[in-house]
């Protein structure tokens, strides 16, 4: 399953044009002309760069400059301006996965927001801060946030919606997961967002692929790609690609899940989103699995692995690892086996993934019972 990264890696919750030119004018009396015209600069540079086409390079780019506009907005006092910039270098860094900084920032900004009154960006940064938390693995800390993030506009609580519809799956919860997804298409709807109204379909369609009701996953998948290619954004299709690819390697079609892959790749290649190429990585290494090309699918996972420690995205972790562990398994090396799927066990606990839980219970117990482990076979299953 591939949900939008928690959360998210469009402009909708960063400053419109409209609220950037405002900020910056709110604090250029104190400041001056030279001045004024610097932090204006800053701010609508950067505000220009995450309109375009996502890439990662585009963001980087953004959170420099958004760097050099805080230092000096701070230099004014202004706590309102700072708790903005704040709150936007917050999402940036979220986009780039860096979990850290996105929490340092999510932070300052929800400070400063209470501080001075502003319910909508409290909204903002808890929306962020909740999917910094998610990312890193504590989901229960992420869901506490996203919680949290409910007060604003109607796109804010459409991310608000689809991020706890994100976390609530991981965390196991099938049917509250798919209420808080159908709600976020209602909002998007209403507004008239394409790309969020398919990235509810998407987060319908994994959900339904999950609970193994494929006919409803193609269909809300197929639908996330279409509003994908309207808006060309090639990260929205990329995981419509994936997710359909997913359906068909579970349905046997193996020819055109390895085609929906590697359109999912290049797509990630391509915006240089290096979880999104992880994960496209693990699912053509699925496709060799269930090929029987064990040694490929292995080589496939262990590149997700290296990307997923890299970001210490715990989740990837424990799927790549336990993917290793499965084929493993399947090559009759049944020792290294049983030493990853332990790692995998012991990762999906500590964020609280339910379902990568049960399926390393399962593997795990599979692997005993080859070892001759009876006892612990029956403990696992």
């Amino acid at each position: 399953m591939e949900t939008r990264r928690n959360d998210t890696h469009s402009s909708q919750g960063h400053l419109s044009e409209k609220q950037t030119e405002g900020a910056a004018s709110a604090i250029l009396t104190e400041k001056k002309p030279e001045e004024e015209e610097q932090l204006s600069t800053l701010l609508l540079s950067a505000r220009e760069l995450l309109v375009r086409e996502t890439h990662s390079s585009n963001y980087q780019q953004a959170a420099s400059l958004l760097e050099q506009a805080l230092l000096k907005v701070q230099e004014t006092s202004d706590e309102v301006m700072e708790a903005q910039v704040c709150g936007e270098l917050a999402e940036v860094f979220l986009s780039l996965d860096n979990y850290e900084k996105s929490l340092d920032y999510g932070h300052k900004c929800l400070s400063l927001s209470k501080k001075t009154g502003r319910k909508g960006l409290e909204a903002l940064a808890s929306a962020s801060v909740g999917g910094a938390y998610a990312n890193l693995g504590d989901l229960r800390r992420g869901l506490e946030f996203h919680t949290k993030s409910t007060t604003g506009d109607q796109k804010q609580k459409w991310k608000c919606l689809y991020n706890l519809g994100v976390t609530l799956s991981y965390l196991g919860d099938n049917e509250s997961a798919i209420r808080y997804f159908r709600e976020s298409l209602t909002v998007a709807e209403d507004v008239g967002d394409k790309l969020a109204i398919g990235e509810s379909h998407g987060g319908l369609g994994s959900i339904f692929y999950r609970t193994s009701r494929y006919p409803e996953a193609i269909l809300h998948n197929e639908k996330h790609l279409v509003m994908a290619k309207e808006v060309k954004d090639k990260e929205s299709q990329a995981r419509a690609y994936g997710n359909l690819g997913n359906v068909y390697v579970t349905k046997g079609d193996y020819i055109k899940a390895f085609a929906l892959h590697q359109q999912q790749l290049t797509l990630y290649q391509e915006t240089d989103n290096k979880l999104g190429e992880g994960n496209a990585m693990g699912s053509l290494g699925n496709v060799y699995y269930c090929r029987g090309e064990l040694r490929k699918a292995i080589s496939n996972y262990e590149a997700l692995l290296s990307i997923a420690n890299v970001l210490k995205n715990k989740a990837a972790q424990a799927y790549a690892i336990g993917r290793i562990g499965r084929s493993q398994y399947s090559l009759g090396e049944n020792r290294k086996a049983q030493k990853n799927l332990e790692k995998m066990l012991q990762l999906s606990i500590e964020i609280g993934d339910k379902t990568s839980q049960g399926d390393a219970y399962g593997f795990l117990g599979n692997t005993h019972r080859s070892l001759g482990n009876y006892e612990e076979a029956i403990e696992q299953n």
